[in-house]
This record gives C-alpha cells, sequence and structure tokens, in this order.
C-alpha cells in the first residue's frame, strides 16, 4: 500500500535482450541510464543451470515488460536464446526498439527487427543523446503501452484458470478496455487475439448480467403498475363516494340510510386496497428472506474467493483522512456489518466506494468459482470455520500505518462471526507457516499421494494487510524476515500468492482470500 492521497505513476517496464559475450559493457550503462530517467530497466544476469526451464523464466520477464530493447551485436545476432527472445517478444505483441551495440551485417538482423529504426550506440556515438532516442521512443504513447501488458496479464490470468467468468473484466474497467482498443495507433502493438478474446468474452458477459438486471427492474416495474392500479382504484372509489355523498346530502332524510351504506363501501374498499398492499409487501419481504435463509444454511459451499485492494502492480491507499483503518479494509468492514449482506456483494459495494474515493485510481476486484454466497452474519449451525489474520506494518521502507489496525478489526470481526482467528502481527514466513497448517482441516500431501479431500461445510479465512510484491506475473506477500539488510527480497521466505491460493483449496471446502496491500513491482 502506498500512504497519501496519490502516488506516482509506476514506472515503464524494460526488459533488454543482449548477449553478454559482447555487450555486457554498454547494457550495463543502459540500465543505469534507464533507471535514472525513470524506467524499469531489466536484464536477465542468470546463467543458464542444466536442466533449467530458461524459456519460462525469460518468457515471464518479456511478458511483464511493457517494451524490450534488443541490442544488436555480432554474438546477439547468431545466439538461439537472443533470437528466441525476439520472437517471444513479436509472438506477445511486445512494443521493439533495436539498438546498435556494434555493427552488422543487416541480412543477419532478425527479420522482426530489420523494418525498425535502429537507435546507435557504436563507437563515435554521443550515448546521452542516443540514450535519449531511446527514452523519447520509450515515452511515445506511454499509457497505451501500459495499459496493452496490463490487459495482456489479465488476459493471461483468465486463460490459466479456464476462462473463469470471475476474471472477466466490469464495468468501469470494461470501459477503459474498449476504449484502448480504438484508439491504437498506426505502429503500436497489436492487439493480441488473448486480449480480444478476454474483451469480447467481457462485454457478452456485461450484456448478459445487464439484461438480467434489466429483466428484474422490468418485473419491479411491473409490480409496481399494480399497486399502482390499486391506488386507482382506491382513489376512484373515494371520489364515487364523495360525489354520492355530496347528492345525498341534498335529500338527507330520504337516502340517509343509502348514504351510510355508500360510507360503509368506500371504507370496506379502501381497508381492501391496505390489506392487499401490506399482504404483497410481506410475501415480498418473506420472499427475500427465505432466499437469503436458503442460501446462508447452506452447507455444500465449495471454491474459493480472492478479493484484491487494487490490481497487482497498480496503486493502493494506505491511509486517506486521517483513518485509522486503510480505505479498502475499512469500507469492507463497513458493508460485512449488515447482517444480510452476503460476503460477494459486500466486497463489491465496498470496491465501489474505494473506487469512487480515489477518483478510480485504485480498483479493487474479486475473483471467485465459490458454488453459493458465504453470509458471515448467518453462518450453519455446523460449519467450523478458521482464520488467519497476517499484519505487516513493516518493513519500514514502505512507511505503512494501518495494517496492525487492520488485523485488529479483522479479528475482532471474524471472532465475533464464530471463527477460530488467530492473529499475527509482524510475524516471521514460519510463524505464518504454523499458523497456516494449524488451520488446515485435511491432512497436507505428502510424499506424491493425493491429498485427502476436505471436509463438508469447512471454511478457512486469510486476510493479508501490509507490503506485496510482483515478480513477473508472480505476486508475493512479504513478512517481517523477507528483506534481507541490504533490502533484497528472500523468495524462500516470501508467500506466492497462487500457492497460497492452492495450499488453502485442500485445506477446506470453501477458502477466502482478503489481500489489502499493493504488489509493487520488482
Amino acid at each position: 500500500m502506498t500512504v497519501g492521497s496519490a502516488a506516482a505513476d509506476p514506472k515503464l517496464k524494460v526488459f533488454i535482450s543482449y548477449s553478454r559475450r559482447d555487450s555486457r559493457p554498454l547494457v550495463d550503462e543502459l540500465v543505469a541510464g534507464l533507471d535514472l530517467l525513470g524506467f524499469d530497466a531489466v536484464i536477465d544476469r542468470q546463467d543458464i543451470a542444466a536442466a533449467e526451464d530458461w524459456e519460462a523464466r525469460l518468457g515471464m520477464l518479456i511478458h511483464a515488460a511493457d517494451t524490450v530493447i534488443f541490442v544488436l551485436s555480432p554474438a546477439s545476432v547468431r545466439s538461439e536464446r537472443c533470437a528466441w527472445e525476439v520472437r517471444k517478444a513479436h509472438d506477445l505483441s511486445k512494443r521493439l526498439i533495436p539498438i546498435v551495440g556494434s555493427a552488422v551485417p543487416n541480412e543477419e538482423v532478425p527479420e522482426e527487427l530489420r523494418r525498425l529504426n535502429y537507435v546507435f550506440f557504436t563507437e563515435g556515438s554521443s550515448f546521452a543523446r542516443s540514450l535519449g532516442q531511446v527514452a523519447d521512443a520509450l515515452r511515445a504513447d506511454l499509457d497505451w503501452i501500459r495499459e496493452h501488458t496490463r490487459f495482456a496479464e489479465a488476459a493471461v490470468r483468465w486463460q490459466a484458470r479456464d476462462r473463469i467468468e470471475a476474471l472477466l473484466l466490469r464495468d468501469d474497467e470494461l470501459a477503459a478496455a474498449q476504449a484502448w482498443m480504438t484508439v491504437r495507433k498506426a505502429g503500436a502493438p497489436e492487439i493480441t487475439d488473448g486480449q480480444r478474446a478476454l474483451i469480447a468474452a467481457s462485454t457478452e458477459a456485461q450484456t448478459s448480467r445487464r439484461n438480467a438486471e434489466q429483466q428484474r427492474l422490468n418485473e419491479l416495474a411491473t409490480l409496481n403498475d399494480a399497486r399502482a392500479s390499486a391506488l386507482a382504484d382506491r382513489e376512484r372509489a373515494v371520489r364515487t363516494l364523495q360525489r354520492r355523498t355530496v347528492l345525498a346530502g341534498l335529500g338527507a332524510g330520504v337516502f340517509s340510510l343509502g348514504i351510510g351504506g355508500l360510507g360503509y363501501w368506500g371504507w370496506q374498499a379502501e381497508r381492501r386496497f391496505r390489506s392487499e398492499r401490506d399482504k404483497a409487501q410481506r410475501a415480498q419481504e418473506a420472499s427475500v428472506e427465505a432466499a437469503i435463509a436458503r442460501e446462508a444454511g447452506r452447507t455444500d459451499i465449495e471454491g474459493q474467493l480472492v478479493a484484491y485492494a487494487a490490481s497487482p502492480g497498480e496503486f493502493a491507499l494506505d491511509m486517506v483522512n486521517g483513518e485509522s483503518n486503510s480505505p479498502y479494509t475499512k469500507r469492507v468492514l463497513e458493508e460485512l456489518a449488515h447482517p444480510d449482506a452476503s460476503l460477494q456483494t459486500a466486497l463489491t459495494r465496498a470496491g465501489r466506494n474505494v473506487l469512487t474515493l480515489t477518483e478510480f485510481k485504485q480498483r479493487p476486484y474479486v475473483a471467485s468459482d465459490l458454488n453459493g454466497d458465504l453470509y458471515f452474519h448467518r453462518q450453519p449451525a455446523k460449519r467450523a470455520g478458521k482464520a488467519v489474520v497476517v499484519s505487516m506494518m513493516y518493513p519500514s521502507v514502505m512507511n505503512l500505518q494501518t495494517p496492525r489496525a487492520d488485523g485488529n478489526r479483522w479479528e475482532e470481526f471474524l471472532r465475533a462471526r464464530g471463527f477460530d482467528t488467530v492473529h499475527l502481527a509482524e510475524p516471521g514466513h514460519q510463524q505464518v507457516e504454523q499458523a497456516l497448517q494449524a488451520a488446515a482441516f485435511a491432512p497436507p500431501e505428502r510424499g506424491g499421494n493425493v491429498a485427502q479431500k476436505p471436509p463438508a461445510n469447512t471454511c478457512v479465512v486469510f486476510v493479508f494487510s501490509g507490503a506485496g510484491m510482483r515478480s513477473g506475473s508472480d505476486l508475493y506477500l512479504i513478512f517481517a524476515d523477507t528483506l534481507t539488510p541490504n533490502d533484497k527480497v528472500s523468495a524462500v521466505r516470501a508467500l506466492e500468492v497462487s500457492e497460497l491460493s492452492r495450499r488453502l483449496r485442500r485445506q477446506a471446502a470453501s477458502s477466502v482470500l482478503i489481500l489489502d496491500t499493493m504488489f509493487a513491482g520488482r
């Protein structure tokens, strides 16, 4: 999370493809220069180990990059690995910028690069001037390129999870994607098939949701029309009664009995109207209450819900207007305070509130494949629930202020809802590991054996408020011992979100992850 009311724009991510044989000094200078200019330059500094899946490692780096710079040199144009990197960048529709470190014959340059303009860093060229040309090229269509990367990552997540509806784009996010597609300029990276498929499926799903909502509104309008018709009948009855009363007044002695009858008839009409109106209202309320009670009482709920305070790599507030909790935690718990609110409904409403509060800078979202709704205020009598709440005020480099208070509020809420809850404040990774083991309803998978299916009607909730990190498409939660003394991240002491998700699925029939963090790029 980020302190303050606004956050700086995220750095443009640049992957540099080169050969170490003849370009290392130039690339080191290039990385330092791009960092000074505000770009996030990444190079592969690892040697290829035996049997290492280097394609997967490099593919992840290229996939996360907004732009790929290829350093042309005699060694790079002959390198099978460099050629693979160019093809991979081209297949992912990444923006390519070729720079010339050493003169090479044009026919040896990969075909994907020949048609592009080169930037020369050869002997006799001004490094500063050439670096400025690269920076100008990187800044061109900066926002569009960033969105290209973001929607590409969203498409990959959606396809990797069997295209579940929970990962589709919605509302303002979908509108932004549709607008983004229409403003592509000539020469910009192509929109990929995956991006098009994601946006098309999102549009179709949103249309279906809106059609269903319109049908519901039409039904409600019909009900209101019926009520209006009943009111009109009542008004007509009253007016008729008034007219007849006036006429009857001309001959009170003669028509006194009739007037009494008409008065009684009008009173009965109004009474019938009110009775029918109240009956319809009670029936509607009883129907809604019955539906909520049926859903809340289900003991067969399975699957998982993951709620993010902000999209990975994007801005998230730690504090606003002096509030003691983060904007996300505060508003989620406010919505969950309503006894009839399901978890999905509360998270959706809270997300909209955060969007409005941050002027659409912080975009929460929810991914779920639960086969029903969880109602924390209406837990089935025999449901077994456990919860692990982790709050990380540190590492201090993040300057976070609200996680401890967030953790305390979540602990209080979950305990009140019947969950066996533990709150870990600034824990090390081993403490979190022990808490996760204690929260399991099914034994862990050991020795390659298939894990036992968790018992029905069990639920595990994991809440994290603190610092996160993104490396390529992987997301990590950071603990007290994750950073080394020189602020390097130790991956073995961080917790990968995808692994946490898989683990919780094996531990309980239903599981919930609430991640109130910003996953900063690395």
